[in-house]
C-alpha cells in the first residue's frame, strides 16, 4: 500500500509539479527541498471475518506538508486533497476502496532563521483498501 500510495500521488499532474521529487515515507531530508510531503503511518488495521482474518485492510496515514511560503502551502493542501480525498481505485496491488480527510493541523516550523522557516500542515488520512 504504501508504494502504490506514493505512486497514486505522483499521478496526480497537480500534485507531481508542486513537489514530484519530495514525496516519501519516513522523513524529509535535511537538505530536502520545499514543496515536500513526508507521510507516516499511523495505524494499521486489520479487518477480520470469522474465518479469520481478511484481506481488507484499515490505515491511518498521516500526511505533513512543508512549504516556505503562505502561498506554496496553500496550493500543496488544495492539490494534496484534490488527489487523494474520496479517491476509490485500484493502483498498482492495491485496490484503494476509499481514501477520506480524517482533520487537519496547521504549523510554522521557526527554523534556526528566517530562511529557514516552514509552513506546515499535517493531514490525517483514513485508508480503506485491499491488497490484490
Amino acid at each position: 500500500m504504501r508504494v502504490d500510495l506514493l505512486n497514486l500521488m505522483l499521478a496526480d499532474a497537480g500534485l507531481a509539479a508542486l513537489c514530484s521529487d519530495q514525496m516519501s515515507w519516513f522523513e524529509r531530508p535535511q537538505d530536502g527541498g520545499v514543496p515536500a510531503i513526508v507521510l507516516h503511518m499511523i495505524s494499521n488495521v486489520p479487518s477480520y471475518t470469522y474465518q479469520g482474518e481478511s484481506s481488507r485492510k484499515f490505515n491511518r496515514v498521516q500526511g505533513n506538508l512543508y512549504a516556505k511560503t503562505d502561498m506554496e502551502i496553500v496550493a500543496l493542501v488544495d492539490a494534496f486533497k484534490s488527489a487523494l480525498s474520496g479517491y476509490r481505485g485500484t493502483i498498482g496491488a492495491t485496490s484503494f476502496k476509499g481514501i477520506f480527510i480524517d482533520g487537519s493541523r496547521e504549523g510554522v516550523d521557526p527554523g534556526k532563521s528566517d530562511d529557514e522557516k516552514l509552513f506546515v500542515v499535517s493531514i490525517d488520512l483514513r485508508i480503506h483498501h485491499k491488497e490484490i
